[in-house]
């Protein structure tokens, strides 16, 4: 890439607002890193130093930012990057991973799972998918010791079901005597009386079984444990009806589900997106363009956003590095700058937007991947009052006032309302809440456009069960 075209975008950076100037530094950096690495951590540093010295909430925020892009440009800078807070959500171990991953750092990934300590919020997501990503089962061995030892101490909630379904996929890179010790713990954590029911859809037509959780897991390490251990898997089934039901249909468990797999079509995949309602319009529009070539109007309904944002009667008062307009300009340079021709960017008319809509347009040019976003949405109703919700936990925080995922979701057939700790299982062999993420499965991104009552069993489509509050 031009260097005078990156210079051009520093000088702009040292005349922006505090926090913009940070933000662009940091991301400067990492398009900087794929031609001139040492040039990279210079600006890197500028960056973190800049982040710092954001005194209000934003700072722990740039912090995160800055850890995202230590991970995809220098990993061993991260541990003199820490974040408190809820920051840790969004910069936590599975973020940092997955950006590893998407640079192409997948050695760096491994080392960094293998030394983390921090058991409360361990990766179990991302190790899932840096096992599918490294290339010998000398690591996959290493990492599923890690998982399992992270397991074992109980730490990371629901969370620790991304172990059960990484262990029934590549326990084959284990000892045999490992393997089984391993499937034992699962079956000897499987308690009959636990909480629900998981809605398991399995094989390419996605034929569907209702198991209670104990059950569930028990058919996801079936096939290890018949192989290693007959005895216990027939006595398993034995004792749990609804288990010996799921291996009827598929007689060496997930194994069974592989090989039907393969001999269907195979599962759709895509990228999961978490909208806010003021956002469908653009993403509407940009997938339209990805389908037709012609993006204009994602840029028009971007700008709107950008309008929304810049609103003398309801402005965004959060920095613009946050802006829901931001994100979905940087969104329009990753997927099609270049198609909307050289000048889309100077129409942009706040200047610290378009100097960060202009950092992301050189990151497509290099071939980066996007990086994860935050944002704060401020406007009308949606807006709370300074004195009631400060800078850092804006977009961030999460109400834990009962135990249901949140007010109207309830089945349009019968009116159950799911629980937080309730679980759908996909035919990937994730299990989730199938409401955090609007019926998209994070294991292989295929969206369910229908979901199951786990009361009455009744199908409906997913968008019925957001009612009135």
């Amino acid at each position: 890439m031009p260097e005078h075209r990156l210079g051009q975008l520093l000088r702009e950076a040292e005349g922006a607002s505090e926090t913009v100037r940070a933000a662009a530094l940091l991301r400067i950096a990492r398009v900087r890193a794929v031609e001139d690495q040492e040039d990279a951590l210079r600006i890197f540093e500028q960056g973190v130093e800049a982040a710092r010295s954001v005194m209000s909430g934003y700072g722990q925020v740039l912090m995160s930012l800055a850890r995202w892009v230590a991970a995809a440009i220098a990993p061993e800078r991260l541990d003199g990057l820490a974040v408190m807070g809820a920051a840790m959500f969004h910069a936590g171990p599975d973020a940092l991973v997955g950006i590893m991953l998407d640079h192409g750092r997948v050695a760096e990934a491994v080392a960094y799972v293998l030394g983390s300590r921090e058991e409360r919020m361990f990766p179990f997501q991302a190790v899932s998918e840096l096992m599918q990503r490294c290339g010998s089962d000398g690591d996959r061995a290493a990492l599923l010791r890690r998982d399992f030892e992270a397991w074992g101490k109980g730490e990371s909630g629901p969370m620790r079901e991304y172990f059960v379904t990484a262990f029934a996929e590549y326990w084959r890179a284990l000892p045999e005597a490992e393997a089984l010790e391993m499937a034992r713990a699962v079956a000897g954590e499987a308690r009959p009386a636990g909480p629900g029911r998981v809605a398991a859809s399995y094989g390419p037509n996605g034929v569907t079984l209702s198991l209670p959780a104990a059950a569930n897991a028990l058919f996801q390490v079936f096939h290890v444990l018949r192989r290693l251990d007959p005895a216990l898997a027939g006595e398993l089934a034995e004792r749990h009806p609804d288990l010996a039901e799921a291996v009827r249909r598929y007689p060496d468990g997930m194994e069974s589900v592989r090989e039907e797999r393969a001999a269907g079509q195979g599962r759709p995949v895509g990228r999961l997106t978490v909208m806010l309602a003021t956002e469908a319009a653009f993403q509407r529009a940009l997938e339209s363009g990805q389908a037709s070539g012609d993006f204009r109007p994602a840029f028009q309904e971007a700008m709107e956003l950008l309008r929304r944002d810049l609103s003398p009667e309801d402005p965004n008062p959060a920095p613009k590095e946050f802006w829901m307009s931001t994100s979905a300009l940087r969104s329009v340079a990753h997927v099609a700058g270049a198609r909307l021709g050289a000048g889309w960017v100077e129409r942009i008319p706040n200047a610290e937007v378009r100097l960060l809509a202009a950092v992301a347009m050189e990151a497509a040019r290099a071939g980066l991947p996007e990086l994860p976003v935050i944002r704060f949405e401020h406007h009308g109703r949606e807006r709370a009052s300074v004195a009631e919700q400060a800078p850092p936990e804006v977009g961030f925080a999460e109400s834990h006032s009962d135990s249901f995922c949140g007010n109207g979701i309830r089945c349009p057939k019968c009116g159950w309302r799911p629980r937080k700790r309730d679980r759908w299982q996909c035919e990937c062999g994730h299990s989730w809440n199938t409401f955090d993420t609007g019926g998209v499965c994070p294991g292989c991104m295929r969206e369910w456009k229908d979901t199951q009552c786990l009361k009455c069993k009744a199908w409906s489509p997913h968008s019925a069960w957001y009612g009135e509050a």
